[in-house]
């Protein structure tokens, strides 16, 4: 009689408890994080907003946001820890780098796992200097490279004891001017490669620079070019992907360069072009696609400048054109195309040189301003005298 009403209880005890261990299940759970906002992005950082509104029913341990370039960070990536407890809270994210995507995930942590909130995502800005640098030492360098910027809205000088640009690889524009004169030991460009755009490219006196190879990547001078006395140079061959120069080209004093490739996409030049001293010049071909300078054109003192082959193309000159002092240049064939100059010409102390006849279009059909000057070259004609056809003897 008593054991038929202890199994009965027993099973009711059971019962009960079972409950009970349900009520503490539903009870214990994972927290609840919710990622708010993605604010004050910057070249290398951003702010990120959270919340802890449900702690799952055991204490936070942790909790802070991670992110990576790749989509669903966890906390075995980049992360932030913003200590214990539930509630809303702003973590920092530094080190980013710039132009770069991420992906963002809040978290929170307690002693039953770890919750991830919904996938934010967010760009990275420009890492822009808006001002300009003189950099005069290599540790100089090195502490300005270091920011990584990638655009720079003022001038930048490189002078005297810098020997390696290459903490510079993540410049991609420069708005103002590049200079880069009197440097002692600086023998290549390198660390310049990822250069694109720049307003003035100015080159001078650098006393080992050899070439510029490392600028292939740059496409666009919005303002000039000058390149003088630096007596090493060998090669402008990294000049080849620039399209446009859209103030004066200036070249001169450079004792060892043989030719200006790296110059064939050029074809207007919108102001004065000056090819002057370069006493190991053999060869301007590289100027092929040049039809028109809009500014004096001179062509001078090239000791062994063997022709004018490259001005084939040439149409037009808005201003003065000189030619002097190339000693061995012998006929002005190259010229044939040429049919305005607006401030006449001067063909001066070529000591070879007893062909003009490359002007006789030009002259005879009369797009000639401002007369012809010839002295002291082998043959001297008058406009006359090529409008007779004595263009050469």
């Amino acid at each position: 009689m008593l054991k038929k009403y202890l199994l009965p209880l027993f099973a009711l005890f059971l019962t009960l408890a079972c409950n009970k261990d349900d009520s503490n299940s539903d009870s214990n759970s994972t927290p609840t994080v919710v990622l708010t906002l993605i604010d004050g992005i910057t070249a290398i950082s951003a702010s990120a907003e959270a919340n802890v509104s449900n702690d799952g029913g055991e204490p936070i341990l942790s909790k802070g946001v991670c992110w990576s370039v790749t989509p669903n960070p966890d906390i075995n990536d980049n992360k932030t820890n913003n200590g214990s407890g539930s509630g809303a809270f702003l973590s920092i994210l530094n080190n980013l780098t710039s132009e770069t995507q991420y992906y963002v995930r809040a978290y929170a942590t307690n002693s039953l796992g770890t919750i991830y909130s919904e996938e934010e995502i967010f760009t990275t800005l420009e890492n822009i200097f808006n001002n300009g640098i003189g950099l005069a030492t290599q540790e100089e360098v090195e502490i300005f490279g270091a920011n990584n910027y990638v655009k720079i809205t003022g001038n930048v000088l490189i002078t005297k004891e810098v020997v390696d640009l290459s903490p510079l690889a993540s410049i991609r524009e420069i708005q103002g001017q590049l200079i880069i004169r009197n440097t002692t030991n600086l023998e290549t460009l390198e660390g310049l490669d990822n250069l694109e755009r720049v307003r003035d490219l100015r080159l001078s006196s650098n006393a080992v620079l050899r070439h510029m190879n490392n600028l292939q990547n740059l496409m666009e001078i919005t303002g000039n070019f000058s390149l003088g006395s630096n007596h090493e140079l060998l090669s402008i061959q990294g000049l080849s992907n620039v399209t446009s120069i859209q103030d004066y080209i200036w070249i001169q004093s450079n004792s060892k360069l043989s030719s200006l490739n790296g110059l064939e996409n050029i074809s207007v030049v919108n102001n004065s072009l000056y090819i002057s001293s370069n006493h190991t010049l053999e060869t301007i071909e590289a100027l092929s696609n040049l039809e028109v300078v809009n500014g004096r054109l001179r062509i001078s003192s090239n000791e062994i400048l063997v022709n004018l082959n490259g001005l084939e193309n040439l149409t037009t000159v808005n201003g003065v054109f000189e030619i002097y002092q190339n000693y061995i240049v012998q006929n002005l064939d190259p010229l044939s195309q040429l049919t305005s100059v607006s401030e006449g010409m001067e063909i001066v102390n070529n000591d070879l040189l007893d062909d003009f006849c490359g002007l006789t279009p030009l002259i005879v059909g009369n797009g000639l301003e401002g007369g012809l000057s010839t002295s002291q070259n082998a043959y001297n004609p008058t406009e006359q005298d090529i409008r007779d056809g004595n263009c050469s003897i």
